[in-house]
Formats: C-alpha cells, sequence, structure tokens
C-alpha cells in the first residue's frame, strides 16, 4: 500500500471546505454511502478526508484515494445541503492534487487508460465491446453467470438497434426559444431510448 507523505498543498479553499456543518442532511442523496455505509464514502466524511490532506494530516494513501475515487460526482448531496456547500468544486480540487501527488499501481493506470479513456468515449467501440454481452442475453445463459455479472446485464438494453435522434427535433406547437441537447457516450449506445424520450419530453 502506497503511503508517502506529500508536501502540504493548499487545493481546497477554506472558506468552502469549512462550509460544511457535517449536519448529515447529504447521506440519503449520496448512492455510495448508501452502497456502502462506510462514512467515508459519504460527502461529509470525504471533505474530513479532503481537509486531512491539504493540512498533512493524512498521506495519500491508497485507503484514502479509493474513497475519494468512488464517488460519482452527481452532486446530488448540494442540493440536499442547508449550507450551500460546492462540494464539486472541492471534489474536483482534490482529485487533481490526487493525480498529481498520488502513483496508481499498473492495473489502475491500464484500467483508466484502455477502459475509461479508450472505451467509454467511443460509442462505436462501446457497441462492439457490449457484443459478448448482448449475445449472452440472446441465448438466455446469463443464469449461470455470478450475481454480479447477471445485475449488470440487466443494464444493457435487450433491443439490438437502439433509436437515433434526429439532428432538429422540432415542437408540434410554437416555440420561442431553442435548446441544445447533449447525447452522451454511453447514454446514445446503452439508454438512446431515454434520449429520445427526453427530448419528446423537452419538445412536449
Amino acid at each position: 500500500m502506497t503511503t508517502a507523505t506529500v508536501p502540504v498543498e493548499n487545493f481546497l479553499k477554506e472558506s468552502q471546505a469549512l462550509a460544511c456543518i457535517h449536519c448529515g442532511l447529504c447521506l440519503g442523496s449520496c448512492p455510495t454511502y448508501l452502497e456502502t455505509g462506510n462514512e467515508n464514502d459519504s460527502p461529509r466524511g470525504r471533505i474530513y478526508l479532503m481537509r486531512a490532506l491539504q493540512s498533512g494530516r493524512l498521506p495519500v494513501s491508497d485507503t484514502v484515494v479509493r474513497h475519494l475515487d468512488l464517488c460519482l460526482g452527481c452532486r446530488a448531496c448540494e442540493a440536499a445541503c442547508p449550507s450551500g456547500v460546492q462540494y464539486g468544486a472541492l471534489l474536483e480540487g482534490a482529485r487533481g492534487f490526487i493525480e498529481r501527488q498520488h502513483h496508481r499501481s499498473f492495473y489502475d493506470r491500464f484500467l483508466r487508460k484502455i477502459i475509461i479513456e479508450g472505451l467509454f468515449p467511443h460509442p462505436r467501440r462501446l457497441k462492439i465491446a457490449l457484443l459478448p454481452a448482448r449475445l449472452i442475453k440472446f441465448l438466455g445463459v446469463e443464469r449461470l453467470l455470478p450475481k454480479f455479472a447477471r445485475e449488470a446485464l440487466e443494464l444493457i438494453p435487450t433491443y439490438s438497434e437502439l433509436p437515433s435522434l434526429p439532428r432538429i427535433s422540432k415542437p408540434k406547437n410554437i416555440c420561442t426559444g431553442s435548446c441544445g441537447f447533449v447525447q452522451g457516450c454511453v447514454m446514445s449506445v446503452m439508454f438512446g431510448e431515454t434520449n429520445l424520450n427526453s427530448v419528446k419530453l423537452l419538445n412536449e
């Protein structure tokens, strides 16, 4: 386990970090805390970790980094926070600090380079990568897989052709404005129908 102590670096705005009163109202909105039940995987727990890293009270260890890596960055906690803590800005500062100071394992770097950077942002590659999973679903043999694999397969649509969005979609009624819609890389491949329904709702 990597536990190298690093020089203190002011990557957080102290006023933003101190805005958290640790009331716990964010806990129910945090998906990782609800999944693990670990206080270190909650927004207020992660703010404690960030402040400890900045002050030098905690080394940039694999354990601390994992707690911060597990955050989805959904910022649902911001909507629940009565103090208006800008958690997203705090997280971005902490993650930048970690990337500058923490030496990740070869396996971690490999996954980030091949999977996250090389696959997810490219819809065509993602479609090809999902072919084996779709074949398993088509053959109906997913029951032979372990539970976590079966749960992952449930996310993959059973239909082969996903609806594509038109370049311009006009509403039926007269409108006075327009808006852009970001299809996303994973959404356009796995949840195209959700995108289509979202555009229909916007047009309504």
